[in-house]
């Protein structure tokens, strides 16, 4: 089958376009990223499932009392911790006053910062297991606090949390993972560490546990490490780590489903499938069957679940712009592109719309090449299908939206323009030329070129192009352009009425 990509049959500026959206791609990745955090944060402390939490505040002496107590063997040491595990959720200055509360005090010789978070971690190391459970609930909270905290406790605490990720203790694998997850969200250098003193192994195999805390723990915690960069996370492959993640998409009923720790797998999946140089493991996988099929679920449950249909669609969006490998499984999913419509047409959340026009735009979905003979010859014919053409139709309603939306949806256009004449005859009777010309005057720069783009591909590439063009008042629209602040877009619009004009008088 021919190639369906056109756009080497004309001369565009692509290339400046591509260069600005990755650089508007990076600055959204800061939008992402707040959007992400609140629904599966890098740090998350463990509250009690009781009253006391509201009802119980904390200052910095009662932190004081409790730390000096917690040096004192005896049988108050567990409301001791309990006390602290509240204290370290509800205010980042009482993790100071618990760390650093000595120096205060130092005078007194009441004890050093490291005798009262040494006495923590030596709890640890005890026989009993409620005591220990607690204190890794503790060194969790503290976690959570700000980077020189979190690094502090890293450098003490990690070695013993590691060893229980081993252990038998259920309570424990889950408490010490989630302990880990926090520390590896603080940064690169608690990361390293971790990496260093051989987490990988160990909490990946955790995702094969048999308490859903437990696995849920470890794949926050695995996520934490693959967020901003790859650290161990060939490590992790060779480790099979995308076998325990598939193994937990697998499901017949609605009863096999969980909810409860799709969501953090399916975010570690995410973060893997965004990585450069792992396509062929994960094409040895079954990830874009079982991925559509838990979109699938969503949608004919009607069950919007967004932690778990906003990870499930950018794992989509990732293999979709990846190899062709991927996009051709992800077509032979017939239902796919009808449950991306349905969640673009039944969701205001604005990530939802962004990501699964990313998948519009990344690559040649609900597009195939077809032949026909015509008067003896074969003819190569470009055909949308109805998923396709609906999937066009809601990127034209959003080609006025404001910030990264709108231009996914320009990019999408795009998309579809540059597979040749039979896709921009599409785009025409679906006026979205029309749509094009009209939000030319747009105050996104970007935006506005590649709307430019678009017009320059018509122009290129269909005889009545024009023609088209001329109907809408092409050339005011972008005389218009000439008088705008940016020089690039003052530039592109220069350009493209020369060759305009230069076609209309040859």
């Amino acid at each position: 089958m021919a190639s369906l990509d056109h756009s080497h049959l004309y001369k565009h500026a692509s290339g400046q376009i591509e260069d600005r959206r990755n650089d508007r791609r990076k600055q959204q990745q800061d939008f992402i990223r707040r959007q992400r955090d609140q629904l599966i944060s890098s740090k998350r402390p463990r509250y009690f499932n009781d009253n006391v939490q509201d009802e119980q505040y904390y200052d910095s002496n009662h932190v004081q009392t409790l730390a000096r107590g917690l040096l004192k063997h005896n049988n108050s040491r567990m409301d001791i911790l309990k006390n602290l595990c509240r204290a370290f959720t509800q205010d980042e200055a009482l993790i100071s006053t618990f760390l650093g509360f000595n120096r205060e005090f130092y005078f007194l010789s009441v004890c050093s910062v490291d005798n009262a978070l040494q006495s923590l971690i030596g709890i640890l190391t005890q026989s009993d297991s409620d005591l220990q459970e607690h204190a890794a609930w503790c060194i969790t909270n503290i976690c959570t606090g700000n980077h020189k905290q979190t690094l502090q406790v890293t450098r003490l605490a990690a070695p013993y949390c590691i060893t229980y990720l081993s252990g038998q203790n259920l309570a424990m694998q889950d408490q010490c993972a989630w302990a880990i997850g926090n520390m590896a969200g603080d940064g690169k250098k608690s990361r390293k560490l971790l990496v260093k003193q051989g987490v990988t192994k160990p909490l990946v195999s955790l995702l094969n546990a048999t308490s859903e805390n437990v696995i849920q723990s470890a794949a926050f915690a695995l996520s934490n490490f693959t967020r901003e960069d790859d650290i161990n996370l060939k490590e992790m492959i060779d480790c099979n780590v995308l076998k325990y993640l598939t193994n937990h998409l697998q499901f017949d009923k609605e009863d096999k489903i969980s909810f409860t720790i799709l969501p953090d797998i399916l975010h570690l999946l995410h973060h893997i499938t965004a990585k450069n140089g792992y396509d062929s493991v994960l094409l040895s996988t079954n990830i874009v069957k079982l991925v559509t099929k838990v979109i699938r679920f969503l949608t004919e449950s009607r069950n919007y679940q967004i932690k778990i249909l906003t990870p499930a669609i950018r794992i989509i969006g990732n293999l979709a712009g990846g190899l062709d490998e991927f996009n051709a499984l992800i077509l032979e999913e017939p239902r796919i592109l009808d449950d991306l419509i349905y969640w673009i047409n039944h969701n205001t959340h604005r990530c939802i719309n962004y990501f699964i026009l990313t998948v519009a735009s990344a690559k040649k979905l609900g597009i195939s090449s077809e032949y026909e003979f015509i008067g003896g010859s074969q003819v190569n014919l470009t055909v949308i299908n109805e998923s396709g053409i609906e999937l066009i139709k809601e990127a034209i309603k959003r080609l006025s939206w404001a910030n990264e939306i709108g231009i996914e949806a320009a990019m999408a256009l795009r998309n579809y323009a540059s597979l040749g004449s039979d896709c921009i005859q599409h785009l025409a009777r679906l006026n979205a030329l029309q749509a094009v010309t009209a939000n030319l005057k747009s105050a996104d720069v970007d935006k506005a070129l590649v709307f430019l783009d678009i017009i320059q591909i018509t122009i290129a590439t269909i005889p009545d192009g024009k023609r088209i063009l001329n109907q809408l008042n092409i050339q005011e629209e972008l005389d218009l352009l000439l008088y705008r602040d940016d020089e690039s877009l003052r530039k592109t619009a220069s350009q493209l009425l020369d060759s305009f004009f230069a076609i209309e008088n040859s």
